[in-house]
């Protein structure tokens, strides 16, 4: 039995899709396209219900779920620091996100990577989302009944 991959990409205006099947160990393109969405994502049931009118407009039935986020409900940055403890990177850190307008004075989750430099500094490479956008997010998804695997935040 082939695989039938729907992976959509986010963006705060439009809701881009496309649809794939794996044949033999090929992914081959079925469908593709873009919605613009009419709403603003953080209100429940326009995800839901953009998902379900592709699947409904294109007469298919996906097997499995991406999602790529590149909203501005999300921050990708990074930073060169001189070499810290890791307890001092997760500090300054938080204190960068908090920095980002949409995210100050906000529940946020976040993830970041320490990579070292030449003459004691490092690369610190982090990501973060605002906490109640992300359960949205996954919320959303889950009213698909589309087994969810990936979520991907881009630039």
């Amino acid at each position: 039995m082939s695989k039938a991959i729907l992976t959509i990409d986010i963006t705060d205006q439009t809701l881009r899709y496309v649809f794939v099947k794996n044949r033999r160990g090929r992914l081959n393109i079925l469908k593709s396209g873009q919605r613009t969405l009419e709403n603003d994502l953080s209100i429940s049931g326009v995800l839901s219900k953009s998902i379900y009118q592709i699947l409904k407009d294109e007469n298919i039935s996906a097997s499995n779920l991406y999602v790529s986020l590149s909203s501005q409900e999300r921050i990708i940055h990074q930073a060169t620091l001189p070499q810290l403890r890791k307890k001092e990177i997760k500090e300054v850190v938080i204190s960068e996100i908090e920095k980002v307008p949409m995210l100050h004075q906000s529940k946020f989750d976040y993830v970041y990577k320490s990579y070292p430099l030449s003459r004691g500094k490092s690369k610190v490479v982090f990501a973060a989302i605002k906490h109640d956008f992300l359960n949205i997010l996954f919320q959303e998804t889950q009213k698909t009944e589309i087994p969810f695997h990936h979520l991907e935040l881009s630039p």
